[in-house]
Order: C-alpha cells, then structure tokens, then sequence
C-alpha cells in the first residue's frame, strides 16, 4: 500500500504542475500570422526591470533578469521606433510571461499600449461584524486597439504605467510571441 499511494502522490504533484503551463501554438502559420499582427518585431536584449514596486525591482535586477524590463533594440524587422530602448509590459499573462535573462538576445513580436485603464472593483464598505460580499475574481486583462483594461491592479500603478507609455514604447509581449535567439524558432523567423 505504501507504493501505490507515493505513486499517486508523485503522479498528483507532478500531474497538476504540468496543468498549469503556458501553451503556444509554434506551427510556421501561427507564427507569420503573429507577425503579420504584430505592431513591432524587434530583437534586443533586456538590460534592467521597470516593476512599479522598487523590492520587487530590485530583486529581480539582482537575479540579472525579469518580467516588466527595458529591453533595448538591436535592429528593427517591423514598425518605427525613434529611441533604442522599448519598455516591455506583460500584464495578465500568468504562466505565459516571458522571463527575459539580462545579456540574452531575443525576437519579440508586440504591439503597443497608450494607455492603461483600471478596472478593478471598488470592494463595498461594510459595517463592524458585517461579512462583506463575496466578488467574483477579475478576468484578466484585455486589450482593445492600444488601450489595456486592468482589474487587478492599484491605481498608483496604473498611473505609472500611463506616465511609462506618454514617454516611450510600451509593448505588450508574452512567451507566445518572444523567443531566445538561440532557438531554432527564432532561427526559423529570421529565415
């Protein structure tokens, strides 16, 4: 009994772990039609983290990589950019953020945010002993055209995004859409 039931304990561990993974369709179709729909195709590198939270910042530049980074642009395969440097936000993306290593190149497809718009539900004010209402958890985020709707985020940190993007190029990227150069996608792409 005791092997089948750490059997079924490995299987559950490493069962649910894989559940819960990003999945991007890699086919050569999906792939132009990524590039077709993408605003901007760069390569370049990510060289320090722009997280709205300075200890979350931090420990990521100690590790030499991150999520929500600057990314500065070797060359330019599609789109205008006036500055080297692009900043990369990747909102919503749970599993399917990329983790960019500092020094590594990458290809990303992306396209651009204007602006970032809170949509977060205001929590109902509730008496001394009341229970407050039960919310449904908040979608992700979503895109329409340039704008992000968040609803899961501080209006602190959406006014600094929105400053970010009055600045510079804010691309929305993912896992799905960027891609080590190291790899035989992106040697792919590039052929």
């Amino acid at each position: 009994m005791k092997i089948k039931l750490s059997t079924l304990l490995v299987f559950v561990c490493f069962g649910f772990s894989n559940s819960f993974a990003c999945t991007c369709e890699t086919d050569s179709t999906v792939i132009r039609k990524y590039m077709e729909d993408a605003e901007y195709i760069v390569i370049g590198h990510a060289i320090k983290n722009i997280d709205y939270n300075n200890e979350v910042r931090e420990s990521w530049d100690k590790r030499n990589s991150g999520f929500e980074v600057v990314f500065v642009v070797d060359s330019i395969i599609k789109g205008e950019i006036e500055s080297n440097e692009i900043l990369i936000n990747q909102f919503g993306e749970g599993n399917c953020s990329q983790l960019f290593e500092f020094g590594e190149r990458y290809i990303l497809f992306g396209n651009r945010l204007k602006k970032f718009i809170n949509r977060t539900p205001k929590i109902p004010k509730v008496k001394k002993g009341e229970i407050p209402a039960t919310l449904e958890p908040p979608p992700p985020p979503s895109i329409f055209e340039t704008i992000m709707y968040c609803y899961n985020n501080k209006d602190n940190e959406i006014r600094y995004w929105n400053k970010l993007a009055e600045s510079k190029i804010v691309l929305h990227s993912s896992q799905c859409s960027t891609f080590n150069m190291n790899s035989l996608l992106a040697q792919d792409i590039l052929n």
